[in-house]
């Protein structure tokens, strides 16, 4: 039996810009998204240049009434882009959750922000403390899990059907299955 796949909504987040359509403009255009880097001063680094997500405002482009307050950095950019992409192949949000519907996210989840490493090294560097075993906020152990992108997609969706967070490094994609009949 052969299945055919069919892409109905893409959505991104990129150093390009912060949807699909202004990514694909840069894309056509031959725009660099690599630049210096500017959210902490980055005196004594060797290297400086990056591809950095700029403008990105999460309370701007993630849905409202969505519980991204644990999502990493990341996790923020690829639930916005999941969320783009459900728009644009206009896939119902709301409605009475349902098993026949899962999710699965794939994105650079689960390793430490690059800001949280550079105030870790300054904490250091101030304190004197060479201790492995930082005190840091419970709520840093939530935003390194792979899962949470994926389960806060699956709330959004009222998704009660297989759910799974995949790290993939730097890159990343959202699946919405539903399971049903094949189409004849």
């Amino acid at each position: 039996m052969t299945r055919r796949v069919v892409v109905t909504g893409v959505g991104a987040v990129t150093p390009l810009g912060n949807d699909a359509p202004s990514t694909w403009r840069g894309l056509v255009a031959g725009r660099s998204g690599i630049g210096e880097l500017s959210t902490f001063d980055t005196a004594g680094f060797a290297v400086r240049i990056i591809g950095q997500v700029r403008g990105f405002d999460p309370n701007r482009q993630i849905p409202a009434g969505t519980r991204w307050r644990h999502l990493s950095r990341a996790g923020r950019f690829g639930f916005a882009a999941a969320a783009e992409a459900i728009q644009a192949a206009r896939v119902p949000a709301v409605g009475p959750a349902t098993d026949r519907r899962g999710v699965a996210m794939a994105g650079s989840v689960g390793r430490p922000d690059l800001q949280l490493l550079v105030d870790i090294g300054h904490l250091r560097a101030t304190t004197g403390s060479r201790d492995p075993f930082l005190r840091q906020p419970p709520h840093l152990t939530l935003e390194g899990n792979p899962n949470l992108p994926a389960a806060a997609m699956a709330s959004l969706l009222h998704a009660t059907g297989p759910m799974i967070g995949i790290s993939t490094a730097c890159s990343g994609a959202m699946l919405l299955g539903t399971r049903g009949p094949p189409p004849p």
